[in-house]
């Protein structure tokens, strides 16, 4: 694939005077500058590319512009693909040249480490600091961004791609998957220039979607039991767990307030029987913090029970195993649990409500926020009051508890 361009006067070659050569002989791709008196070779390496036009009938009619780049490190060469969205050869050839002038402008250091390279450095980068739940989201949003605008580059992610991203992606999703994925790319652009592959990340002020905040669901505690006695049915055909493991599974989030991941996180040496306390340790917390939760007697039977059903061989077994790398077949399961209890589809719960009904169902029994806060493991207390209380419990019981004069 090298060519080279020998240059043989004592004239240093500047990028300005590369350009009018470039434009003189179409056969240079990359360039760096290496002059003498003598001859100074211009060999294809990391700076300038000529772009080519072509179709792809088997997937859009649509016209391509096509150019290659370095892979990170300069060890090989990716091919780079770009569609025109445009079918018209003229708007094609336009959007080619543009293209073409603007990476001849650039020295393109900044910035030009192909997207698809920058995912996978970014992803490895987070894997030893963010819990894998977290860096599955980061993982699925940046799936998302690349397959809706296919960009090539780093450097070509500005505001105006993040706002054409969001006005495609609200046509299929609602506004608070659109906001989440927005949040990720903003965590991944912030991180590309701590590190120095983009000089600024493209601002992210105004782009978000306004949300219809609603209250956090709250599960009264006769919908719960509800749940619980359909575990009795024989009509559940569960695929992967069984009724016990359900049932203890639920019994804790409800009362305990647990995350998903801190419960598939535990273990049984982290349940202290004799002083009703589950630890949950700092790897398993999306805070990263280590926090000792209370628990009640009834609690502490159900789990011992469901101890004795599973037989773990050694302290360290989770105390809900679960053997597969993602949680579908989990919400398969609790899918078909909403339908054998017949809830009307406007009414089913998520698992990630019996959080938020833990939270509502302390601040009904008066407890402080502040102590909500610390058994949930938030970081701040206005996470817990903004998005995980739902007060009508709490404001029903406060009218009930004033007394009334009545003459």
């Amino acid at each position: 694939m090298p060519r080279f361009f020998f240059w043989d006067s004592p004239t240093p070659v500047t990028p300005t005077l590369f350009y009018l050569i470039r434009q003189r002989t179409n056969s240079l791709r990359w360039i760096n500058f290496e002059t003498s008196f003598e001859s100074s070779v211009i060999e294809m390496q990391q700076d300038i590319r000529k772009v080519y036009l072509e179709k792809r009938p088997s997937k859009s009619p649509n016209w391509y512009i096509r150019f290659w780049i370095r892979c990170n490190g300069g060890n090989g060469w990716k091919e780079i693909r770009e569609s025109t969205r445009t079918s018209v050869k003229k708007k094609a050839e336009q959007i080619r040249r543009n293209k073409e002038q603007e990476l001849a402008a650039s020295t393109l250091t900044d910035g030009m480490i192909s997207w698809d390279d920058f995912i996978q450095q970014f992803l490895s980068s987070q894997r030893s600091r963010k819990p894998k739940t977290t860096v599955d989201c980061y993982a699925f949003s940046l799936k998302t961004f690349t397959g809706l605008m296919n960009p090539a580059l780093l450097s070509g992610i500005t505001r105006a791609v993040l706002d054409r991203f969001v006005t495609m992606r609200i046509e299929k999703v609602a506004k608070a998957t659109v906001n989440k994925d927005l949040r990720h790319l903003k965590v991944a652009l912030k991180w590309a220039e701590q590190q120095e592959h983009i000089s600024k990340a493209p601002s992210f002020s105004g782009i978000f979607i306004k949300e219809d905040r609603k209250q956090p669901t709250f599960i009264p505690e006769s919908d719960f039991i509800m749940i619980i006695q359909v575990l009795e049915n024989p009509e559940l055909k569960l695929q992967v767990t069984t009724p016990e493991w359900w049932r203890a599974w639920l019994y804790v989030a409800y009362y305990g307030g647990l995350r998903r991941g801190e419960l598939f996180g535990l273990v049984w040496e982290d349940i202290d029987f004799d002083f009703l306390e589950i630890r949950v340790k700092a790897p398993t917390s999306k805070s990263r913090k280590e926090r000792v939760i209370p628990i009640q007697p009834g609690i502490a039977d159900i789990l011992n029970g469901w101890k004795t059903i599973a037989d773990p061989p050694r302290s360290k077994t989770p105390v809900f195993p679960w053997d597969y790398d993602n949680y579908r077949n989990l919400y398969h399961d609790w899918h078909h649990l909403m339908d054998v209890a017949e809830f009307e589809k406007e009414d089913r719960y998520t698992l990630k409500d019996f959080r938020s009904s833990c939270a509502s169902a302390l601040i009904a029994a008066q407890t402080p926020t502040a102590v909500v806060q610390r058994i949930l493991g938030h970081e701040s207390m206005s996470t817990t009051a903004n998005y995980y209380i739902n007060a009508q419990p709490a404001l029903r019981q406060a009218v009930q508890n004033r007394p009334i004069r009545i003459e």
